[in-house]
């Protein structure tokens, strides 16, 4: 089966045919309702071959052009370009980017029983650790991509194969922070697959 970007390829051919125009705001509505159907589908056709979810890609060139991701890709291509159809050209410009990004190191730190008693129970702890953003924590991944961007991921208790990212603009000392909530942690390369058995999702 075929994945949204194969899809993106035959829409970069013929995008009138596929999505009715020429405009960038039209493709990210439809790539807006493909997400949607999609959701629940298990697999990783949302996934770049690297691993990294199509969710992300706002997230990049938010980092990459220093904008707030909060515009949404479509607004930023224009605010670039200048124009819909631009916008739509430089699009397919900054996919092949995206689809090139991979994670270059993916440590973890070591939660022992002890670190999980100490975000439990230590006064110390933010009380944003102690809720469902770490609390219910399996693993923790540092990704470093190749672009030298450092994101945090989240493995919870209940969620499968599916990482979540918890951070996307990284600007704080992360091992520092994840200190605060588990006490002194020991960190190693990862072996975990995410490009087999797990999968990074926003």
């Amino acid at each position: 089966m075929g994945t949204v970007f194969d899809d993106l390829r035959q829409i970069q051919t013929r995008p009138g045919m596929y999505i009715g125009s020429n405009r960038v705001s039209d493709l990210f509505t439809f790539l807006t309702g493909y997400r949607m159907a999609l959701w629940e589908e298990p697999g990783r056709r949302l996934h770049t071959q690297n691993g990294l979810p199509l969710g992300y890609f706002g997230y990049h060139l938010a980092q990459k052009y220093r904008r707030s991701a909060s515009m949404g890709w479509a607004n930023l291509l224009l605010e670039l370009t200048g124009s819909e159809e631009a916008g739509l050209a430089q699009f397919f410009v900054e996919l092949e980017e995206f689809e090139a990004l991979f994670l270059q190191r993916v440590q973890e730190p070591i939660l022992t029983q002890e670190a999980r008693r100490y975000n439990r129970e230590e006064p110390d702890v933010p009380r944003c650790a102690q809720g469902p953003r770490f609390s219910n924590a399996k693993r923790l991944y540092r990704i470093t991509l190749s672009d030298g961007h450092t994101l945090l991921a989240v493995e919870k208790e209940t969620e499968g194969p599916k990482v979540w990212f918890e951070s996307l603009f990284a600007q704080w000392d992360m091992k520092a922070e994840l200190e605060r909530c588990f006490g002194p942690l020991v960190w190693r390369d990862s072996l975990e697959d995410f490009l087999g058995e797990k999968r990074l999702e926003l």
